[in-house]
C-alpha cells in the first residue's frame, strides 16, 4: 500500500510539473528539416518548414533557423525566407513581420559555414521556407529549423 501512494504521489508529481512548464511557453517541436539539401554554383534549392500546429493567442513569435555550409569552391549566394497561406504559393515575408532591424534576405559569404535566425512576429503564415540561390561556382549545403512559441 506504501509503495502504491508513493507511486501515485511520484506520477501526480511529473504531471504537475510538464502542466507547469507548459504555462510557461508554449511550443511546437522544434521542427528539423529531415534531409540536407545542396545547392551547386547557380542553382536554387527551397526547403520547406511547415507549423506542425497553428500557434494561437498573444505574443507569437516562429524562429527560424538557416545553416549554410560551404562545401567546396567560393561560396556566395542568398537565403531569403518566404511565407505562405497554403503551401503551395510563396511569398518573401516583408520586414515588418520581422522583429527588429531584420530583413528577409541574407547574404552569403566565402566562409565555411554561415548561421541566420529570422525572428517572425505574430506567426503570420501556417508555412514557411528556407530558398537558397548560389551565385557563383560553389557547392552549398543548407539546413534549417522552425520553432514556434506563444509569450506568456
Amino acid at each position: 500500500m506504501k509503495k502504491l501512494v508513493i507511486l501515485s504521489f511520484m506520477v501526480f508529481a511529473l504531471g504537475m510539473s510538464a502542466f507547469a512548464q507548459k504555462a510557461l511557453i508554449s511550443s511546437n517541436a522544434a521542427a528539423l528539416i529531415p534531409t540536407v539539401d545542396t545547392v551547386t554554383n547557380t542553382g536554387s534549392k527551397y526547403m520547406t518548414l511547415p507549423l506542425s500546429t497553428p500557434v494561437t493567442g498573444p505574443k507569437q513569435t516562429v524562429t527560424i533557423s538557416a545553416v549554410a555550409t560551404l562545401i567546396s569552391g567560393t561560396g556566395a549566394g542568398t537565403v531569403i525566407l518566404q511565407g505562405s497561406i497554403d503551401g503551395v504559393n510563396y511569398s518573401t515575408i516583408a520586414a515588418s513581420q520581422l522583429q527588429g532591424a531584420q530583413t528577409a534576405t541574407f547574404t552569403l559569404t566565402n566562409v565555411s559555414s554561415q548561421v541566420y535566425h529570422w525572428v517572425v512576429l505574430g506567426a503570420p503564415f501556417p508555412y514557411y521556407r528556407i530558398n537558397l540561390t548560389g551565385s557563383g561556382t560553389e557547392v552549398i549545403s543548407i539546413a534549417g529549423k522552425l520553432l514556434s512559441t506563444v509569450g506568456k
